[in-house]
């Protein structure tokens, strides 16, 4: 039942991303390449967002309180080997999934902006506030 909830808010989710654009027109190459980095990011979100909503919402249906509890529930027992080894494992894929690509991405940026120089071009004119000219 989870897994059905899961896979439909997941499918709803991408499509709402690939069909909103949040993003302004990018006005420079660097823009484009942190648009991108965006637009990943929020692929990859969606799944793990619907994935706890999908979990919440079933929690919350499946095992609601039918009356006033009388007393505690049994204490909850797991394995430190299967906690550490999720913690591994979730701390790997984030490094691997999320966190190389985007140092990566950052030095791609710096090179380009250490590679060009930057040309401003200004223009004045008679249309200045009276009140904002000092001599």
């Amino acid at each position: 039942m989870v897994a059905l909830l899961w896979g439909a808010l997941t499918i709803v989710g991408e499509v709402v991303v690939a069909a909103w654009n949040p993003l302004s027109i990018a006005a420079a190459e660097e823009a484009e390449i942190v648009d991108d980095a965006f637009r990943v990011l929020m692929v990859m979100a969606v799944p793990v967002f619907t994935f706890v909503v999908a979990t919440l919402v079933y929690a919350a249906l499946r095992f609601r309180s039918k009356g006033e509890p009388t007393e505690d529930g049994p204490p909850v027992h797991s394995r430190r080997s299967v906690v550490g080894g999720w913690l591994l494992i979730t701390t790997a894929l984030t490094i691997v999934v999320i966190i190389f690509p985007g140092v990566t991405g950052l030095m791609e940026l710096r090179r380009h902006a250490q590679d060009e120089d930057m040309v401003v071009q200004v223009k004045g004119g008679k249309n200045l506030n009276p009140g904002m000219v000092r001599d």
